[in-house]
């Protein structure tokens, strides 16, 4: 899973006020992952979950905007 999906669900399980397993079962992904994501972004926040290759901010934003235009369809 890209660093990006793993740090929006860590996020919606923060913010969103739904169960873990409800934000899981949205995701796609199981609770077991979601709760091991969590652990991980507490331990190391930022530096958690690297990502492939060196991306540039634009690059960073395209991808975000792509994923919440598909979010939106």
């Amino acid at each position: 899973m890209p660093k990006e999906f793993k740090q929006e669900a860590v996020r919606l399980a923060e913010t969103s006020g739904k169960s873990l397993t409800q934000i899981a079962r949205d995701l796609g992904i199981s609770d077991s992952a979601l709760h091991a994501w969590r652990k991980q972004f507490a331990q190391h926040r930022e530096q958690v979950f690297p990502s492939k290759g060196h991306q540039t901010e634009l690059e960073e934003e395209n991808r975000r905007l792509r994923r919440e235009y598909d979010l939106l369809k």
